[in-house]
C-alpha cells in the first residue's frame, strides 16, 4: 500500500519537531495515565513515555497514546529513586541524537496540563528570562515533578545521572536533590517561577512551597499550560475531606481496576452513581490517622440516596458528626476503645443498632 503525504509526514516527525515530552511513571499512576498522555499529546510535541515496571501494565489502548513507550530493566531498593533516574536516561538517549530538538520536558505520569497546546509558553518564559531551564517549583528543593530543559542542558544532566548511578547508591538521594547538585555544580540558570503553589491559610505549612500543587492553587505552570498534579489533589482530597478529582481524569476501566480496593469498594461507586454516601464512606475510611478510620456499610450514611451535602453533618463521615475534624492537623483525632464507648456507640445504637 502507498503512503499518503501525512503519513509520509508522521514517518520523520521526530526529527521535525523542537521539543521531546518525557512522561516518567509507574503503576501508581495508572489511573490518570489515560487522561494525562491524551493530553500531552495535544501539545503536538515528540511524547516519550518512560514507564517503571515489570508486572504491573497500563492496558494496550493506552501504551499505544505516546509517540514512543520506553521500560527500564528491574532494578531493586528505593525503586522509585532508581526508577525515575533510569526511565531518564534511557528517555534521553532515543532524543540524544536529534539535533532538531531545541528542549526536553520532564513530568510525571500523575500530572496534567489543562492547555497543552500552550506549550510553547513555557519555553518564551524561560528564554525571557534568559534561562536554561526552570522546574514548577523550586525554593530549597527543585522539584522533579515537571521541568523544562534547553537539549543540551538535558544531556548534560543526563550524564551527570549516569556517572552518578555508576559510583554511587541511587537509594540515597532523591531526584530533587541530583537536580539542585547538578545545577549548582554546573552553573546552569535556573528560572525560578514569579508565581509558586502556596500552602493555603490554615495549613500547618501555610505560606510555604507546596511542591506537590495538592490544591490546585495558581502558580506560573498554571498560568502557563494549566498544570496539575491529579496525584497530589487526590491525596489531599482524601485526608482532607475535599471534593475528588473530576471523573474525566480516572481511568474507570473494567470497574475501576487501577484503584486501589479503598477506592474500589468506596470511591468507584461515588464516580458511578454519584450518590454522596460512598464519599462519605471514602472519607470515612481513608482518615489520616488509621485510629479515626471507620468501616461501615454505605446505608450507614443514610438509607436513601444522598445527591448533595444538606445531610452531610447528620449522615455524613464520624468526625464531621462529633465536630472534631480538622483537615489541616495530621490526625483530627485519636478514638481508642473507650473513646468509642463513650462517643459512638450510644450514638450508633440510637440510629442503627443492626451494625452492632
Amino acid at each position: 500500500m502507498v503512503a499518503t503525504s501525512n503519513q509520509y509526514e508522521k514517518n520523520n516527525f521526530i526529527l521535525r519537531t523542537d521539543t521531546a515530552i518525557i512522561v516518567t511513571s509507574h503503576p501508581g499512576h495508572r489511573m490518570f495515565l489515560e487522561a494525562t498522555l491524551n493530553n500531552y499529546m495535544k501539545t503536538g510535541k515528540y511524547v516519550i513515555l518512560s514507564y517503571d515496571s515489570h508486572k504491573q501494565w497500563p492496558r494496550e489502548a493506552v501504551m499505544n497514546i505516546p509517540h514512543t513507550v520506553v521500560t527500564k530493566p528491574q532494578t531493586y531498593g528505593a525503586e522509585v529513586r532508581i526508577g525515575w533516574l533510569l526511565d531518564v536516561i534511557l528517555a534521553g538517549g532515543i532524543i540524544r541524537p536529534l539535533n532538531n530538538i531545541e528542549c526536553v520536558i520532564v513530568t510525571n505520569g500523575d500530572c496534567i496540563w489543562e492547555i497543552p497546546e500552550n506549550v510553547d509558553a513555557l519555553r518564551a518564559h524561560v528564554d525571557r528570562f534568559n534561562g536554561d531551564m526552570m522546574c514548577v517549583t523550586a525554593d530549597s528543593v527543585l522539584h522533579t515533578a515537571a521541568m523544562i530543559m534547553k537539549h543540551w542542558v538535558f544531556q548534560r544532566f543526563i550524564d551527570y545521572l549516569v556517572a552518578f548511578v555508576e559510583n554511587n547508591r541511587p537509594e540515597s538521594y532523591s531526584p530533587e536533590v541530583l537536580l539542585k547538585d547538578f545545577v549548582k555544580e554546573q552553573n546552569i540558570k535556573n528560572v525560578v517561577p514569579r508565581i509558586q503553589p502556596l500552602y493555603p491559610l490554615g495549613h500547618r505549612y501555610v505560606g510555604k512551597v507546596d511542591h506537590y500543587c495538592s490544591y490546585n492553587q495558581d502558580h506560573t505552570w498554571k498560568r502557563l499550560v494549566g498544570f496539575r498534579n491529579l496525584g497530589g489533589e487526590h491525596k489531599a482530597a482524601c485526608h482532607e475531606h475535599l471534593e475528588p478529582i473530576e471523573k474525566k481524569y480516572m481511568d474507570m476501566y473494567n470497574n475501576g481496576m487501577y484503584f486501589n480496593t479503598h477506592e474500589k469498594e468506596t470511591l468507584y461507586f461515588y464516580y458511578i452513581l454519584n450518590d454522596r454516601r460512598w464519599l462519605w464512606k471514602y472519607w470515612s475510611e481513608g482518615e489520616e490517622s488509621f485510629f479515626n478510620r471507620r468501616y461501615f456499610p454505605y446505608t450507614f450514611y443514610g438509607f436513601e440516596p444522598q445527591l448533595n451535602d444538606d445531610n452531610r453533618l447528620i449522615h455524613g463521615p464520624s468526625t464531621e458528626i462529633h465536630g472534631v475534624f480538622d483537615r489541616f492537623k495530621t490526625s483530627s483525632y485519636v478514638l481508642k476503645d473507650k473513646e468509642f464507648e463513650k462517643k459512638h456507640k450510644k450514638f450508633i445504637e440510637e440510629r442503627y443498632p443492626q451494625l452492632l
